[in-house]
């Protein structure tokens, strides 16, 4: 799939996450503030606050953000902004 295209309506891009994924069981958490899967060497969190954060700026411009996955399993965002926003 062509990670962004765009049409007189909307603008679309694809970002592959390139490494272990999020489990299907995490899923539904991901945008919330907070959530994280990664740690530094001594075990301490990240904030959580990255895909949070994008979701607000991609509803800001009245658009939507959702978690997919790729042909391979591969965890996957579709970020969908109306083209008149931009």
């Amino acid at each position: 799939m062509n990670p962004a295209r765009s049409t007189n309506e909307k603008i679309v891009f694809i970002v592959t996450d390139s490494g272990l994924g999020i489990p299907e069981d995490e899923r539904d958490w991901v945008f919330q503030l907070g959530f994280t899967t990664k740690y530094d060497e001594h075990g301490n969190p990240s904030t959580g606050i990255g895909l949070t954060h994008a979701k607000e700026i991609v509803h800001s411009f009245n658009g939507k953000i959702t978690l997919t996955t790729d042909e391979n399993g591969r965890t996957q965002f579709q970020v969908n902004i109306p083209s008149k926003q931009l």
